[in-house]
């Protein structure tokens, strides 16, 4: 059986939705797949289950000649979340292993471990077993990052480097695009100019100058900056919670939106992924949605390690599912919104 073979029956086994616990998962999606991909769990020098670190184990360990190079932490369906990442990272902390892998079966996130900052932005990437043709990714990445002989050479952990690398350079070019768009505003250059002309000129049938598109452009940055310094909150701008702000569509706001907005955000998120999300991809969309108007305070991290506008970003959670905006029943690691939140979000 080939491995692309083996993910495709893995699939099918996680929809009978049979799966339930962990060791379930380990026997009939983990261990086939690492099969496939060379690691033989009869061979003691290069498969552990139950790796022994600091008084605790480590559910798999792929090793090299007895050493380890990638732990593997298994997690029941829906089980992966903040808690099982920080479990993961503390036992690899100060080991020098290199790549880390969580999964629950559908969920596969891959960690660089001596990459810097949190445990977030040490993960070069993710799959997902749905089945369709993202099967075929699947078996890429899983050759790519997880096979034993790229594991032992180091090639997978030098393409997990170039990876993250690469996803923290797209990281910062989304961070800039705020600024190079108010520069394009506020320059008014010539390219911008030609768009703006040749979709008025779609729609009326006239051109304008661009001397008029001009002045309007800078019009409209002045009267955005004077709205944006209107609403600021004065009595809020001391408050723990200074600097957070909606950026997107129909709850735009300012700097020091209360947390009333914040649950707004977080509905209209729901609405995008038509209805439902896996926490952390709703809070990443909340945060791409508010981003323009993130301040250094929500960017601070708590003494708790938390990003302080992703820990308001839950707390609102927790107040929507109160109001009967979101359900309180969703599956673990699941966000939903309740039909009465999609009728407050659609008016």
């Amino acid at each position: 059986m080939s491995l692309e073979d083996e993910v495709k029956e893995a699939i099918e086994r996680l929809r009978t939705g049979q799966l339930n616990s962990e060791e379930q998962v380990k026997l009939a999606v983990i261990l086939p797949i690492l099969r496939q991909l060379g690691w033989d769990e009869k061979d003691s020098k290069a498969f552990r289950p139950e790796f022994p670190v600091d008084n605790r184990k480590v559910d798999i360990a792929l090793l090299d000649r007895g050493r380890p190079r990638v732990f593997v932490e298994a997690k029941r369906p829906g089980g992966i979340d903040a808690s099982a990442e920080t479990q993961l990272f503390e036992y690899a902390s100060n080991k020098g292993i290199p790549i880390l892998v969580l999964t629950d079966g559908h969920i596969w996130d891959f960690y660089l471990s001596m990459a810097e900052g949190e445990p977030g932005e040490r993960k070069f990437g993710r799959i997902e077993l749905r089945g369709g043709e993202k099967a075929g990714k699947c078996v890429s990445f899983l050759l790519k990052h997880l096979a034993r002989d790229r594991v032992l050479s180091g090639e997978a952990r030098r393409e997990a480097e170039a990876r993250l690398e690469k996803k923290r350079q797209r990281e910062l070019a989304t961070q800039a695009i705020p600024g190079a768009w108010e520069s394009v505003l506020r320059e008014s250059n010539d390219a911008l100019c030609n768009l703006v002309a040749e979709q008025v000129e779609r729609e009326c049938g006239g051109r304008p100058g661009r001397d008029e598109i001009r002045r309007f452009l800078r019009t409209w940055m002045d009267a955005r900056r004077s709205l944006t310094r209107s609403h600021k909150a004065p009595s809020e701008s001391k408050s723990q919670d200074q600097g957070i702000g909606l950026a997107g569509g129909r709850m735009a706001s300012s700097p020091g939106a209360s947390q009333k907005e914040l649950e707004g955000v977080v509905l209209e998120a729901l609405c995008d992924m038509d209805g439902s999300g896996r926490s952390d991809e709703v809070v990443d969309r909340v945060g791409q949605m508010m981003f323009y108007r993130l301040g250094e305070s929500d960017r601070e991290r708590l003494q708790s390690g938390e990003v302080r506008w992703k820990k308001n970003t839950n707390f609102a959670r927790l107040q929507l599912v109160k109001k009967g905006l979101m359900k309180a029943g969703s599956p673990r690691g699941f966000w939903e919104i309740s039909e009465s939140g999609r009728k407050l979000v659609n008016g």
